[in-house]
């Protein structure tokens, strides 16, 4: 199973049973960062498309390149923490902090 179907699938179980906010919450960042970054460049040239709509398809992203996606989400949300911990606010360091413990699950 690769780490974003595991991710999706603790999502779906979170919505199901104890619909805790801060994990589904985070869950969902996640889960758009490695959508995102599946997608492809858009394209700037003038040239008509045939076809229905625009649609590429996706870049195949490998295990170890969801892992380094992971692994920014959460240095982001250390990075952010150790900010507002500078600028006093517990509260939102406290946050932080367990967005952070939820994304290290997912790692390697």
């Amino acid at each position: 199973m690769s780490t974003l179907s595991l991710i999706r699938g603790d999502l779906e179980n979170q919505l199901r049973t104890t619909r805790e906010p801060v994990e589904i919450s985070t869950l969902r960042t996640l889960i758009a960062a490695v959508e995102n970054a599946a997608a492809v460049d858009i394209e700037t040239t003038s040239e008509p498309k045939l076809g229905l709509g625009h649609d590429q398809p996706r870049r195949a992203l490998s295990d170890e390149d969801v892992a380094v996606i992971i692994a920014a989400e959460r240095d982001e949300l250390v990075d952010a923490a150790i900010r507002y911990r500078d600028l006093g606010l517990v509260d939102e360091v406290a946050d932080l902090e367990s967005r952070a413990r939820i994304v290290e699950r997912y790692l390697p």
